[in-house]
């Protein structure tokens, strides 16, 4: 990430953690750049779904705690939670900062409310689940596999493909985020192919053309 957008959303968010309010100060390590929606929900990389988050709120929100209806519920009335306390809250304190983030959020995907943003969000949360499930079975039990054509013809990598074009966008994230071998199901769906012949077999170089693919076409990746 380019040091002057972090040092834009850091100025912008006051130093402070956009959930607990927590400032720099008094936060043990640097607060954290995370994307307001995640990746994986189709939030993109651009600044205005950036913003600060403490290790401890992030880690909170990375553990699915904070679904559309928490954060719908913390939207509409925050609720405050202990920090390092034993008991936490559903919902997280939200700035008015980060609301305004989400309400650009929402403006750029022509809704009307980050209330229908969220909306959105949940009624994904099921498939993305799904997705990650059939994703990590694929892994775990193809693991020893050296025979990419065999691989493919796992279930759940079918499955994958069975889904349709709505899982290209995760497909290329999880290329971005750890290439492995989603280019045949990238290819059975969109029927692309974006990697030049030069570039087959090498992993990294395949995985980042098709993630460029993915960036032309207008995928939030």
């Amino acid at each position: 990430m380019d040091e002057e957008v972090r040092t834009r959303v850091r100025s912008q968010a006051g130093d402070r953690c956009g959930y607990c309010l927590a400032p720099q100060r008094l936060v043990l390590g640097w607060l954290e750049i995370e994307h307001i929606i995640p990746q994986a929900q189709g939030g993109s990389d651009e600044e205005d779904n950036l913003w600060l988050a403490c290790r401890l709120c992030n880690n909170y929100k990375n553990a699915q705690a904070w679904t559309a209806a928490n954060m719908t519920a913390g939207i509409r009335n925050p609720a405050k939670r202990a920090r390092g306390g034993t008991i936490m809250s559903q919902t997280l304190t939200i700035s008015d900062h980060l609301l305004a983030r989400l309400e650009a959020a929402a403006r750029r995907r022509g809704l009307s409310s980050v209330e229908q943003l969220l909306e959105t969000w949940q009624a994904n949360e099921e498939e993305l689940a799904r997705f990650h499930t059939l994703a990590e079975r694929w892994k775990n039990e193809t693991a020893h596999y050296s025979n990419i054509a065999k691989r493919a013809l796992h279930p759940a990598y079918q499955e994958i493909i069975g889904m349709g074009e709505r899982v290209v966008p995760l497909l290329l994230a999880e290329l971005r985020r750890e290439p492995d071998d989603w280019f045949w199901a990238l290819h059975a769906i969109t029927g692309a192919e974006p990697v030049p012949v030069a570039k087959r077999g090498d992993l990294r170089a395949m995985a980042d053309a098709w993630v460029q693919w993915g960036f032309e076409k207008g995928y939030r990746i």
